[in-house]
């Protein structure tokens, strides 16, 4: 089935057409402390197939802040590989990642890389809610939506022209103070004026005006200088949406509450494909209609939106799986647990008989091969043991016999 993806997608390439890819990758375990990470690579104009996937591990790296910029490098060159070449691939769209935009600036200067509208403009929501909780700020909370909304329409409006965008972002600051149009400031090029028709006469404009407190707090939590210049790369058209959804789905074949191996990941990172592959084309053949809709209460926005629910599938594609598992299975000698018990108890044994060869051998305490009596043949040996007690009987035969030795000496010097 992959193979049939990328066919179809060489063929569009030589045809003359370009490749739009949004990635993201996801980590094995919440927090900072992830020694797995999946990056999917999908589609992001065709019906948003997956086209490759990189799983890395925290050794390949050193470190899990690495990961996903390295699965990212690795996976577009394998990808190039696959339709031919890197000149293929025309844009990039991902999140706000430091160590990804990096990398792209760095390795992949051909490749347009976007940031994704979501991943900003939700980061602006979550800092608009945490700093309005202050009385003082009570007056932006009725901005809220209106600056979110501002935030999507400056991209979209662009078209791709990120001065366009950054000027319009910027002007949604000053247009909260009342001031709407922006002739006499020399760094809005684009922008000559607010768009909207003229205020009603009930609208809240934030008190202070421009150097106010409130004005302050925006500029250094929402309209800094580097969402400024950040929202000049936000991608008007592609978003990596989609591949929050199939991290989400590849999250149900490998939870993050449980640990797998290499292969393990690996086996289930391609079910995950296959599955979000097939629900893929089933909806463009049309087998899978719209039935209904679904509500559902977004904790970003606090609103009910509604969901299309499609046509349930029956995933014949688990029974193929299935029968050529059995196949498998029967031309098998033995099982893979088996066979990887065996492994690791020979692996066991080895080890046992490298530390018997090379492990220096100390006797116990209790060993009676201690205990040997001591021999006057073992004079000359400096084994560093101890003699034992003489008995009074031989102390006798000692000195008898070292008499007769001096005597012996006196009458060959006389």
């Amino acid at each position: 089935m992959q193979g049939k993806v990328i066919d179809a997608l060489r063929e569009r390439i030589e045809k003359g057409g370009k490749l739009h890819i949004a990635g993201d990758g996801s980590f094995d375990s919440r927090g900072y402390s992830g020694k797995w990470c999946r990056y999917f690579f999908l589609d992001a104009e065709n019906n948003n197939e997956v086209l490759h996937y990189v799983i890395k591990h925290q050794s390949d790296t050193g470190s899990s802040g690495t990961m996903e910029a390295a699965a990212l490098e690795q996976g577009l060159r394998e990808l190039s590989l696959m339709i031919g070449g890197i000149e293929g691939i025309a844009s990039l769209v991902t999140d706000r990642h430091p160590g990804v935009t990096k990398m792209m600036r760095s390795k992949f200067p051909g490749i347009d890389h976007f940031f994704d509208p979501w991943h900003l403009f939700r980061n602006i929501t979550l800092t608009l809610l945490t700093i309005t909780k202050p009385n003082y700020m009570i007056p932006v909370r009725f901005w809220i939506r209106v600056i979110i909304n501002r935030c999507y329409d400056a991209v979209i409006t662009a078209q791709g022209n990120g001065e366009s965008a950054s000027e319009k972002f910027r002007a949604i600051l000053l247009c909260m103070t009342g001031q709407h149009t922006f002739d006499k400031d020399p760094s809005f090029k684009h922008l000559k004026s607010c768009s909207h028709s003229a205020p009603t006469v009930n609208w809240i404009f934030i008190p202070g005006g421009i150097g106010g407190r409130i004005y302050n707090r925006l500029v250094s939590e929402v309209f800094t200088d580097k969402n400024i210049e950040d929202i000049k790369s936000v991608s008007w058209r592609l978003q990596t949406s989609t591949c929050e959804s199939i991290n989400a789905l590849a999250w149900r074949y490998a939870s993050k509450d449980l640990y797998f191996t290499r292969p393990g990941h690996e086996m289930r990172t391609q079910l995950t494909m296959i599955h979000w592959n097939y629900l893929k084309h089933t909806i463009a053949d049309g087998s899978r209609p719209v039935v209904g809709k679904k509500s559902y209460n977004n904790p970003t926005s606090k609103r009910v939106v509604w969901r299309n629910v499609r046509k349930s599938m029956t995933h014949p594609w688990r029974e193929d799986i299935k029968r050529l598992t059995y196949q498998v299975r029967a031309r098998m000698v033995e099982t893979p647990d088996t066979t990887e018990r065996k492994r690791k108890a020979a692996l066991a044994q080895k080890r046992r008989e490298i530390d018997r060869l090379t492990r220096p051998l100390v006797p116990s305490a209790a060993d009676p091969n201690l205990e040997e009596e001591w021999s006057s043949d073992e004079e000359g040996e400096d084994d560093a043991l101890v003699p034992p007690p003489l008995t009074p009987t031989q102390r006798l035969d000692g000195l008898i016999e070292e008499s007769t030795r001096a005597l012996e000496v006196v009458d060959v010097e006389e």
